[in-house]
């Protein structure tokens, strides 16, 4: 289990539709999916399980739900999708994006990485 130091070098969830504006716009999702990335973070390694998941409306959606692969590690990042029907008609409501990692295949206590806060916009 990495200490509080490894911990504050973790990556932040990214939102590329969300990137560079005020929120995630529905216009300019035009329907489509919403892709979530999460880059690589210090002690990675195939055989960890993350999860990553959306909170809106007290409702959970997981983005991201498996192990860590050798692919994974090559591309210094994991990517998921957040079905574009969890959030269409939902303007002005806030999704919390979370991320877990477990070091130890899923069994035990898993390092919880900073959420990410995105309200929707028309």
């Amino acid at each position: 289990m990495p200490d509080k130091e490894v911990v504050k070098n973790f990556p932040r969830i990214q939102v590329p539709a969300a990137a560079g504006s005020a929120g995630l716009s529905l216009a300019r999702l035009n329907k489509n999916n919403v892709k979530v990335n999460i880059g690589s973070w210090p002690l990675m390694a195939p055989g960890q399980f993350l999860l990553v998941k959306a909170d809106m409306d007290g409702g959970q959606h997981d983005v991201v739900n498996r192990l860590v692969t050798e692919a994974d590690l090559e591309n210094k990042s994991i990517g998921g999708t957040l079905s574009y029907s969890v959030v269409e008609n939902k303007k002005g409501k806030v999704i919390r994006f979370t991320c877990e990692v477990n070091f130890n295949n899923g069994e035990g206590s898993f390092v919880r990485f900073a959420n990410v806060d995105i309200v929707i916009t028309a």
